[in-house]
């Protein structure tokens, strides 16, 4: 659905991040290699995004490279 997501840091916090886009704040699960890479609040920053849609809930998480973000289709099953 998303590829990826470029805005302002607007937040960081251990697995997280929050990047403003287009005044949305998209809040992202992010590994602590990602939350590392991303420069300092207000810096822009492009994330590579994987929505996960379960029975029990959405969660959007990101990547600040596309191999990282090729690791969790590989342990996602195929549909």
């Amino acid at each position: 659905m998303f590829a990826h997501i470029e805005g302002r840091v607007a937040e960081k916090r251990a697995g997280e991040l929050v990047i403003d886009a287009g005044g949305v704040g998209f809040l992202l699960a992010c590994s602590h290699a990602t939350v590392a890479a991303a420069p300092a609040m207000g810096e822009r920053f492009r994330v590579y995004t994987h929505l996960s849609v379960r029975e029990d809930g959405m969660e959007l998480f990101g990547f600040s490279t596309r191999e990282e973000l090729s690791l969790i289709h590989i342990s996602e099953p195929t549909r």
